[in-house]
């Protein structure tokens, strides 16, 4: 059997487990997994993973929004993305954040690098680190986190 082993970047907010969440979790538990971290990748999914690790005692979340969902976001995403992250001790790093360039029809690069950037000042406000995601964004994504004091991961 595994041990202390430690989920750093899963979306268990997924339909894909809304059928069997706990026999999921439960699961995961036995197999000797001490932690997850469930990932927001949008305003809904950032809600729900809090919700998520608010449930489960090993389980942490992530809120943020994903490069591809960028468009169309409400005036006020940051503020939501902010009484999340305050008004609970499990959400742990601002994310998943970044750019992407992977998917034809991407949201315009542009806005990608504004929510990517108010999510970085975010981060610095709230001390937390960062889950950034990067396809084929490489140097734009590299450009801008060299302008902040940053901590986190990337993949």
């Amino acid at each position: 059997m595994l041990t202390r082993i430690f989920e750093t970047h899963a979306h268990m907010d997924s339909p894909c487990y809304a059928g069997d969440l706990d026999a999921v979790m439960n699961k995961q538990k036995e197999l000797g997994v001490n932690g997850i971290i469930t990932s927001g990748s949008e305003l809904p999914s950032s809600k729900r993973s809090v919700e998520l690790a608010d449930k489960y005692d090993f389980v942490y979340a992530t809120v943020g929004i994903y490069p591809n969902e960028t468009a169309n976001l409400p005036e006020d995403y940051i503020e939501q993305l902010r009484t999340m992250a305050k008004n609970s001790s499990k959400v742990v790093a601002i994310g998943e954040i970044g750019m992407d360039y992977g998917f034809e029809g991407h949201p315009d690069p542009a806005i990608q690098e504004k929510c990517f950037r108010e999510q970085l000042e975010l981060a610095i406000e709230l001390d937390l680190p960062v889950v950034i995601h990067d396809r084929d964004a490489d140097e734009d994504t590299l450009r801008i986190i060299k302008d902040y004091n940053i901590r986190g991961e990337i993949h």
